[in-house]
């Protein structure tokens, strides 16, 4: 652990001295204290700005750092990192053992996503999972909303009213500086919402059955200002694991096997989760 902190905060004295040599003269020799310093900046510059049409972007270290100013330590910076990391591998992680669970019970959905991929990939030419490709399978997305309507990671958070709001169709007010616990699973199986909510549907998130529904009646990422920054990385590590595991693999369901829900920050089994796959 110490050593990985080490190389973390290393990370960020590059990125630190990078910009500072961007905003002086644009890599310039003299802005650097030595050639090693110069050298390491460099290589941080290589890793994390190469675009293929040459353009340059910032990093989420960069955004920390420019936002701050001087007023933020490396520990800090390093704090957020890991938060960010750590939020982001952690809600996919489970997402992705509840969407390979539901599939293992549905064998319908999963026959139905498998053709999808086979028409995805034969127009492709190309089993290579593409922006291009991600963004056309439709049914794999709606399988992932579907296992967020019903088991999203963080079933709750809180929101802090700004200025005193009332509430519709009631009268009463929530007063400014309130905090307001929402849980979003205990929306998503509303059955006025979701008819059948226990039930593993897919169809729900059809593009006819989106537009009918209020945009505030489906909110796994939260929304507003403070929703997740995450949510299209999360959607699109989540589409490429799910349809490469169903493309390479049958999956099928542990008969022994129930998940014991486990309730803290997030939503988890204590039981671990048991399915089975059979290559194809």
């Amino acid at each position: 652990m110490t050593l990985c902190k080490h190389i973390y905060l290393q990370i960020v004295e590059q990125r630190k001295e990078l910009l500072r040599a961007r905003a002086e003269s644009s890599w310039k020799k003299e802005n650097f204290k030595d050639e090693n310093r110069m050298e390491a900046a460099n290589d941080a510059a290589s890793e994390a700005d190469a675009d293929p049409n040459g353009k340059q972007f910032n990093t989420f270290i960069d955004a920390l750092l420019q936002e701050s100013g001087k007023s933020i330590s490396h520990q800090s910076v390093l704090d957020e990192m890991l938060t960010f990391l750590v939020s982001g591998i952690d809600t996919s992680a489970i997402t992705l053992q509840f969407a390979l669970y539901f599939l293992a019970k549905n064998p319908l959905v999963q026959e139905k996503a498998l053709r999808e991929l086979q028409n995805i990939f034969d127009a492709a030419g190309s089993t290579a999972v593409t922006p291009d490709t991600l963004q056309r399978m439709q049914y794999v997305e709606m399988i992932v909303y579907e296992t967020l309507r019903m088991h999203p990671p963080v079933f709750f958070f809180l929101k802090e009213a700004g200025v005193d709001t009332p509430l519709v169709s009631s009268d009463l007010v929530v007063p400014a500086g309130a905090t307001v616990i929402m849980s979003q699973r205990t929306l998503h199986m509303d059955p006025k919402l979701y008819p059948d909510p226990h039930m593993f549907d897919p169809e729900r998130f059809s593009s006819a059955n989106s537009a009918e529904r209020h945009p505030f009646a489906y909110i796994p990422f939260s929304a507003g200002m403070r929703a997740c920054p995450g949510r299209k990385f999360a959607m699109m590590s989540l589409k490429t694991t799910i349809c490469k595991v169903i493309w390479n693999f049958q999956i099928l369901p542990d008969e022994t096997y129930e998940p014991e829900l486990l309730w803290g920050l997030s939503m988890v089994t204590a039981n671990g989760m048991r399915i089975k796959l059979l290559k194809r």
